[in-house]
Order: structure tokens, then sequence, then C-alpha cells
């Protein structure tokens, strides 16, 4: 059996070497038109080798590269950028179900880490539900490629935009397809947008490196140990391990919705000691008592020297989901056995809630159907949990006599001062 995969890699530095004449592709095209060749099984392997690692090493096609447009309800940070720039390759190919609906992939992005696809989903005859098509990547690999995340907005009745996110393509990917399944009263019709990924397009990896470096948290080990980073996104990769079975066992353990006994890790990743880099994500999968975990963020900016992981902590969440009408009057008001409304005072035009908690809630103030602004929102940010109830005070901005106080989460946290610095090269 040929391990095609395997035998790409033996052959792609030796066939990069090779200078190939700006006609070949034509030629082999004109010769297997006019001919039918046969080849040994071993023949026909080494052609396909050689003709998938020409076809990416020498993409002779046309320049992709232009501005996607009608996506800039679904682009922030740099993937926004990037096509300001006119990074993104357009592909604008279409296919319609039985049921009118129009499915259109606008154009995509991609980097060592990621492919995002930019998608359109318009209904023809009737308002668009809901039930928005599901979308495969397929490729050579035989499973396909796996999504990672998926950003939906309706720009009206009739559609939508879609930022679908896929896992990288092998380098060896070159026609590739969506799949898109629709259902419909209950029946499936499934549909495909093939288009030619131009590696010329590719936003080039500038950081691959090991980190191996760790930090004890709790009961708990950190290891860090991997980071790629383009001018698409930032991905660090690592491990979460218990060290003893009491906290083992409760590891990302979940005893009914909103009430979380694992651990999420969480840290900020500042360049070259000033900016801190957005996080856009992180997802986790577990293994024989260890947690390997992806923080995804924004790109790295240029100029980029040092990289530093800084406010390194654990957080865990508990559901509480209450609502309270509070007033001036409102005093020593018990919301759960570690959660009190102390006081409310006005303070000018700024409302001080005085709470008193071991965690941190997340709470939001309201007046009719209206939101006050929370003014010191990142004051307790880095605050870790307590063993006793401590006092903070949360600053609305508005003057009123009236209003509902919101509990949604508390969140309790572990973090260490220490950080770790990733020198770039």
């Amino acid at each position: 059996m040929i391990d095609v995969e395997e035998a790409l890699y033996k052959k792609k530095d030796e066939v990069e070497m090779l200078e190939i004449p700006d006609n070949m592709e034509q030629k082999l095209r004109d010769a297997l038109s006019k001919k039918s060749i046969r080849l040994p099984i071993s023949g026909i392997a080494g052609v396909l080798i050689f003709a998938l690692i020409f076809s990416y090493s020498f993409d002779v096609l046309a320049y992709y590269g232009k501005k996607i447009t009608g996506y800039d309800k679904i682009m922030s940070g740099s993937i926004k950028k990037l096509n300001e720039d006119g990074r993104g390759q357009e592909i604008n190919k279409s296919c319609v179900f039985s049921n009118g609906v129009e499915v259109t992939l606008a154009g995509i992005m991609f980097d060592g880490e990621e492919l995002v696809a930019f998608i359109k989903i318009h209904n023809t005859k009737d308002k668009l539900s809901s039930n928005i098509p599901l979308c495969t990547l397929k490729g050579l690999k035989p499973s396909g490629y796996s999504r990672k995340s998926e950003q939906i907005v309706f720009n009206d009745d009739y559609t939508a935009v879609v930022k679908e996110s896929f896992e990288a393509p092998k380098f060896y990917e070159k026609w590739m397809k969506i799949d898109i399944v629709y259902t419909n009263s209950g029946m499936s019709e499934i549909q495909s947008i093939p288009f030619t990924l131009n590696r010329n397009e590719a936003i080039k990896q500038e950081i691959k490196e090991d980190i191996g470096k760790q930090v004890l948290i709790g009961d708990y080990n950190i290891k860090f140990d991997y980071i790629s980073a383009s001018r698409m996104s930032t991905k660090i990769n690592g491990k979460i391990i218990p060290l003893n079975d009491n906290v083992a066992k409760g590891f990302n353990k979940s005893n009914n919705f909103g009430d979380f006994e694992g651990p999420n890790l969480v840290f900020d990743i500042a360049a070259n000691g000033e900016n801190v880099i957005r996080s856009t994500g992180a997802r986790s999968s577990s293994s024989g008592g260890d947690i390997s975990f992806t923080n995804e963020s924004e790109a790295m900016p240029e100029g980029l020297r040092i990289l530093e992981l800084k406010n390194i902590r654990l957080e865990w969440l508990k559901y509480v989901d209450k609502e309270i009408d509070i007033t001036l009057d409102t005093r020593n008001e018990v919301i759960t056995d570690d959660l009190i409304i102390k006081k409310v005072e006005l303070e000018n035009d700024t409302m001080n809630v005085t709470i008193s908690s071991k965690g941190i809630p997340m709470i939001g103030a309201f007046e009719g159907g209206t939101q006050l602004e929370q003014i010191n929102f990142d004051e307790f940010k880095y605050d870790g949990r307590s063993n006793e109830l401590v006092d903070r005070v949360y600053k609305f901005k508005g003057n009123v006599k009236n209003m509902k106080l919101r509990v949604d989460w508390i969140r309790y946290s572990e973090i260490t001062d220490k950080s770790i610095e990733i020198p770039v090269d």
C-alpha cells in the first residue's frame, strides 16, 4: 500500500530544486489529451507525486489576491487588515439548492494553521430560516478537514454571511471543494463548490518554534509547548497536567449546565513589552487525565522582538442566573452562599454597588430595558478567588433610584505571578 503523504514529503525537497520550463504544464495537458498512457502502479504513484508537487510549487494560474467585499460584519482584527491589504483569494462560485437557497463561496484566507472561508447564503424565494447549511472542507485527505469555528451574521431576512474556519490543508492539497449539506423539511440535499488553492496567496508563517517552558498554578502544571504565528493569527499549544488524583477526578468536569469544576486556562500575550494581543478563542481536549490546549489570538505586530505570556491563570465558572431588584435602600441582600449585595450608593452620576464575594461576579445593571455602562469593567480582571468574602465596588454610569442587577456567572481563578518570555529569532 502506497503512503502518498509520506512519499510526497520525501520527494518535495528534491522536486523543488528542479527548473521547470514555463510551458511545461500546457505541454503535459496537450499530451494527455491526445494519448492514453498505461503505467504500472508504482509509475502512477510517481507521476501523481510529481504532478502534485509540481502544481503546488509552480502555481501558474491567475493571480487571485483581491479584497473580499460584503463581509465587513464578520471581519475584525488581523483578518480585517489582511482583507484591506487585498490578501484574500477570491473564489466567487455558487450553488443553488432545490428550495431556492443560493450559497456563494466568495473567497478564502489561509496560513499554516487554518483556512477561513467567507460564504454568503441567500434565499431567492422565501425568508431565510435559521437552518443554516453545514459546510465541510474536502481535498485529498480522506477524512477531510475539521471545522474549528463558525460566525454568522444576518444582513436581512433573505441574506446571511458566514465565516467558517477549518484546520489548515495539508501541503499537498491544491484542488479542493466545500461540500454543503442543506436540510429542509427533514430532507437533506448536498452540493459542492470546487476551487483551486493558490499557495502564492498563503499567509506566511513568521514564527514557528518550541517554547518548552512551564508554570505551576495550584495543583496543576501548565506546559507551554509550541507557538506558530503569521499575519493572520497566533497559536500557542500546550498541556495542563493535574498533579494529584483528587484534582484529576474533577478535571474538566461539569455537573450540570454552567457549573464547571474543571479549569479553563487564560493568559495574556504581550508583544515587545507593550501591546497585548487580543485573544480570539481557545480549544481543548482531554486524554489520560491531561488536557491539551490551543490558544488562538490575533496576529503579531510588525517589528516583533519578544513575546511575553503573563497573567497566566486558571478559571472556573459557576452559573448563577439571577436577577434582583435593588434600590438605594438595599442592604445585605444574599444572592448565594458566597455572594452578597451589601449596599447601593449614589455618587454624582455613578451608582456604586458594593458586593461581597469569594469569586468575581459577572454583573449587569439595567434601568428598564437599558443596560447601564460599567465604568470599572476590568478592575477585578486579575483578582483570584478567596476563602473569605471580599468587598468590591462595581461602578455603573447613571443616576437612577431603581434598577435591576443581573448576575450571570461567578468566576473563580488562581493566578501566578510568573511570566514566560519567548525570544523571536
